[in-house]
């Protein structure tokens, strides 16, 4: 079950984490997967940036992101959305 969150900026409070991120492309198919440990997180309008000890910061880009949701089954897990794709965040 999905719950639709409005505000991003719930992510910011999870810090000194890690993190997996799973990118689908049409529904199904897995794109990238991408784990790492992160210190801080920066919710903007347009971007969520994972800050990291080594200053190799990854970005997540929200202008295409028509939903953000959290997934009910799972602790700690939230899914962006837009039309054909999605992105998976998971903090284990």
């Amino acid at each position: 079950m999905e719950k639709r969150i409005m505000d991003t900026s719930i992510l910011a409070n999870y810090r000194n984490r890690q993190v997996i991120i799973n990118e689908y492309q049409e529904e199904d198919f897995l794109e990238n997967r991408t784990g790492f440990h992160f210190e801080t997180i920066v919710v903007t309008e347009n971007s969520i940036l994972f800050q990291r000890m080594n200053n190799n910061d990854f970005i997540l880009t929200l202008e295409k992101t028509s939903c953000f949701v959290a997934n009910d089954d799972f602790q700690n897990y939230y899914i962006l959305k837009n039309d054909s794709n999605r992105v998976e965040i998971y903090f284990p």
